[in-house]
């Protein structure tokens, strides 16, 4: 039995991923200098017209490479935020925002090139997509200490607002340093030291006596979302 026909738009989405795949793959080698728009076209199996009808040129593919590697920050964010284990503890909720993040720097490796690239480009617009990142980010690592300060379970004399900026600066000049040749175990290392850091400086409790999620987060934040598997870059 033959499978049914694809519509136009699922063929136009199709040779759009298939140019980005492509064009992912050349700049990190031979790099994005090297590689003009007719290499990704045959890459990908399409012609340069439809690159064209879809990208306006090259550096539109690399911007788009790149928004969509940082909006998968982004995802992360709210994924834990949505997707809380209402039995797992505010600690390992804290840890959970420092590792995602590294392990997703990890598996986009081969993009590092494409990105260093797009931070010399004024008009890529690295710069607000890795502001909106940061937002997402250290947006819910600051809800969980100050719903935690509501149980006054933090140190009366921090600004949960001040600290939480200076802690996940922290967090990030760590994950903008982080070699993407670690391991995991590297990587649970660097968790546990950074996790360890944003509690001592905040809490006033020890971390095996922190109190579960739900006892803790609004029901809101606890609901049941897609795995974060569907967080793949293109």
């Amino acid at each position: 039995m033959s499978s049914a026909p694809r519509d136009g738009a699922q063929q136009e989405a199709e040779s759009a991923s298939a140019i980005l795949l492509a064009a992912r793959e050349l700049f990190h080698s031979p790099g994005y200098a090297a590689t003009r728009v007719a290499d990704i076209a045959h890459r990908a199996g399409v012609s340069r017209a439809t690159v064209y009808n879809h990208f306006a040129d090259k550096k539109s593919i690399l911007y788009k490479l790149v928004r969509d590697y940082m909006a998968g920050y982004e995802q992360i964010a709210e994924w834990l935020k949505t997707s809380v284990d209402p039995k797992a503890s505010i600690y390992e909720l804290l840890g959970n925002m420092v590792r995602e993040p590294m392990l997703w720097r990890i598996r986009n490796a081969d993009l590092r090139p494409a990105i260093e690239m797009a931070k010399q480009l004024p008009t890529s617009g690295w710069r607000e997509a890795n502001e909106a990142a940061d937002r997402a980010m250290h947006g819910w690592i600051a809800d969980v200490h100050h719903a935690s300060a509501r149980l006054n379970i933090t140190r009366p004399e921090v600004d949960i607002d001040f600290a939480s900026g200076a802690l996940y600066s922290m967090i990030e000049a760590t994950l903008s340093t982080l070699s993407t040749a670690a391991t995991v175990a590297e990587v649970d290392r660097i968790t546990e030291q950074l996790t360890l850091l944003q509690w001592h400086a905040i809490y006033s409790i020890r971390p095996q006596d922190a109190p579960v999620a739900e006892d803790v987060l609004p029901v809101a934040l606890m609901a049941p979302v897609a795995s974060p598997a569907v967080l793949t870059a293109p």
